[in-house]
């Protein structure tokens, strides 16, 4: 007799006869006879008992497969909705932190980025560190000077201060600072103190630079010595050095990176330790002009107001004759505003305060007298503004 196997696992089945179902010793299927027998019983037996027996699945177990899987499912689903609910301020607050310039756009944008907004001179930061009762206050927006029409001049030429050859490329050897990396410039002085004019004026220049400032060079270029600490009036103490430029004795304070401080006549003890966000320091006469008589686009410019000028050997030491075409009488004068625009043709705006309307009138027939090729002048009230068009 041949061997009989299992369709299913190719298991070896034992020997059997009739028509009584057969299980396979391996898989556990049942056969309704071993595969290859045939025996008498099974030739004599009728058709409905020769048909094996259909195997019929357990639809229980299917169901309750089915059950446990979708409960699972749905169980995890439960859990990371609570999860996602629970962490919703933790998840914006990081998402918070992403700065939004790493987050690249779909499509470039439509228009053009707008062009960078002039700064008034009367925003500049280096303002904030100035120290009170400033009568005169001047300032260079060197960054805003450079990119203007009117740059080349200063590029060029050397400028006379006095005994002092001014340029740009002699900047850096006077203050260890490239003029590329110098913003602006703001100078304050007190000129006048309770009534009385100062020989010696305290005087800050503060110097606000794009990048860092390079403190060895600084501290280098002008001689500075250690640093000691020094007590403020609010408390505070700050580091300040001594150094000195031509045989000028000053003192240096760092407040921050991008900024440095430079005292003459002065301690820098009045300096306020953060920079203040207006100009209420200012003497009352020297804000309103700087704020209402400069204009955005004055990349040079200087304000100071006085009560005795004839007195102050810094002011009538100013060369007034030169551009204006005539002395202002100074027991007269009240404010001056001096400002150069970064507009082409380079031209200088004088705008002077006059003690009264009449004085006013007095100066602009003056000026009309000796009338100069380029200069105009108007007036308003007590101001008479003069420009004067330096070149083409």
């Amino acid at each position: 007799m041949s061997e009989n196997r299992c369709p299913y696992c190719n298991a070896l089945l034992p020997s059997s006869v009739g028509l009584l179902p057969v299980e396979c010793p391996r898989c556990g299927e049942r056969l309704a006879h071993p595969l290859g027998v045939r025996t008498d019983t099974m030739a004599t037996a009728t058709p409905s008992q020769a048909q094996p027996l259909p195997h019929t699945p357990d639809a229980t177990a299917n169901r309750r497969l089915a059950w446990g899987l979708v409960a699972g499912m749905a169980g995890l689903a439960g859990l990371a909705l609570v999860f996602a609910l629970a962490t919703v301020s933790t998840r914006r607050l990081q998402d918070n932190q992403v700065p939004r310039s790493t987050r690249q756009p779909i499509l470039p944008p439509l228009t053009s980025p707008t062009p960078e907004q002039v700064v008034a001179p009367a925003r500049l930061p280096a303002l904030g560190y100035l120290p009170p009762g400033c009568t005169l206050v001047a300032g260079v927006h060197l960054q805003e000077l450079l990119r203007s029409p009117v740059a080349e001049p200063f590029k060029k030429q050397r400028l006379r201060l006095g005994a002092i050859d001014f340029s740009l490329e002699a900047l850096e050897g006077w203050v260890g600072i490239p003029a590329g990396n110098i913003d602006h410039v703001v100078l304050g002085s007190v000129l006048e103190e309770n009534g009385s004019v100062s020989l010696t004026p305290p005087t800050v220049l503060v110097i606000r630079t794009r990048e860092p400032l390079g403190v060895s060079r600084f501290r280098e270029a002008l001689q500075a010595g250690a640093a000691r600490q020094v007590a403020t009036p609010d408390g505070q103490t700050r580091a300040i050095a001594r150094g000195q430029f031509r045989d000028l004795p000053l003192t240096l304070w760092l407040p921050d990176p991008n900024t440095a401080v430079v005292g003459l006549f002065t301690d820098l003890s009045s300096v306020p330790g953060r920079p203040a966000t207006d100009n209420a320091r200012l003497v009352a006469a020297t804000r309103q002009a700087l704020e209402e008589r400069l204009a955005s686009g004055q990349v040079v410019w200087l304000v100071v107001s006085a009560s005795r000028w004839k007195d102050s050997p810094l002011l009538t030491a100013l060369p007034w004759n030169k551009p204006l075409g005539f002395s202002p009488p100074w027991e007269q004068l009240r404010t001056a505003v001096l400002s150069l625009s970064r507009e082409a043709p380079l031209r200088l705006v004088a705008q002077l305060q006059a003690s009264d309307e009449n004085q006013a009138q007095a100066w602009e027939r003056q000026v009309h007298q000796r009338l100069q090729p380029g200069l105009k002048v108007a007036r308003e009230a007590a101001w008479l503004t003069l420009q004067w068009q330096i070149e083409e």
